[in-house]
């Protein structure tokens, strides 16, 4: 989900996952030779324009709008740490209306707010915010959500700097919906659509991004395969094809793996 206009390198990364992801019907051949294209044009798009900007100028903000701005966003950063290394996201649950992400409880799965789930978001971040009018939703139903507005936070991040890439780093895009009520903002969330709810497929289409469960899968892996990962990347100079061997090996989405890789590349990097 994007603005039409906002950072190019971040349409790429979602086209990227979304062609990996467990959940989308795609063959196989296809989905890697999507992503092998999408991430080499992104890598050339980060290398030549590093982190860009939005394309329209934010709107301007009274002093109680704008503080009620900076609560949301601190709250988000701190949710998104202790989420990440907790695994537990009904902390980012609670910052939502209560009864608002009832929805999602609808097919019976045990989802633990996976949906909510995000890589932590450092203090450094910066924000900006936009309405709703011409943003494009996919996948979700948005017929009960009532946003106004959207918040999309950015911030630039390591990346595999561990195994010696030529461009070690990401530009990270979340986007966060909000209702406007005077001169208040509200977090609010869309529901799943009626055929995921029905197929049981929200955790699969929203698998959870957690830290310690990177870990986990780094720490029972032998020293030979993380070796071999980073030599991999090492290689080829390019993460893609470590990430999707880790995908494949050990079941995980395309941005669990990522992490994954991103903590082999830490770990194997101190060993040598």
């Amino acid at each position: 989900m994007w603005k039409p206009g906002v950072e190019p390198e971040s349409r790429l990364w979602v086209v990227a996952k979304v062609a990996m992801q467990p959940g989308i019907q795609m063959n196989r051949a296809l989905a890697r030779l999507t992503a092998t294209l999408v991430m080499g044009s992104m890598l050339v798009l980060v290398c030549a324009c590093g982190k860009s900007e939005a394309t329209k100028p934010e709107a301007p903000l009274t002093p109680a709008e704008r503080s009620s701005l900076e609560r949301i966003v601190n709250d988000i950063k701190q949710a998104s740490r202790r989420g990440f290394e907790t695994g537990d996201w009904s902390v980012m649950a609670k910052l939502y209306p209560e009864g608002s992400l009832a929805c999602w409880d609808a097919s019976g799965e045990e989802h633990r707010f996976g949906f909510l789930s995000m890589e932590p978001i450092p203090d450094h971040a910066q924000y900006q915010v936009g309405s709703l009018d011409d943003y494009i939703h996919g996948g979700v139903d948005t017929s009960h959500m009532g946003g106004t507005h959207f918040m999309a936070i950015r911030y630039e991040a390591s990346f595999a700097s561990g195994c010696d890439l030529p461009a070690p780093k990401r530009w990270p895009e979340r986007h966060i919906y909000l209702r406007k009520v005077g001169e208040k903002f509200i977090p609010v969330h869309p529901c799943p659509v009626q055929e995921q709810i029905e197929q049981k497929s929200i955790v699969r289409t929203w698998p959870m991004v957690s830290g310690a469960q990177a870990a986990r899968v780094v720490e029972a892996m032998s020293e030979q395969e993380r070796q071999g990962l980073r030599e991999k990347v090492r290689q080829d100079r390019f993460p893609l094809n470590a990430i999707l061997s880790i995908q494949d090996r050990h079941g995980l989405s395309y941005e669990q793996a990522s992490l994954v890789l991103d903590r082999v590349c830490t770990v194997t990097a101190r060993e040598r």
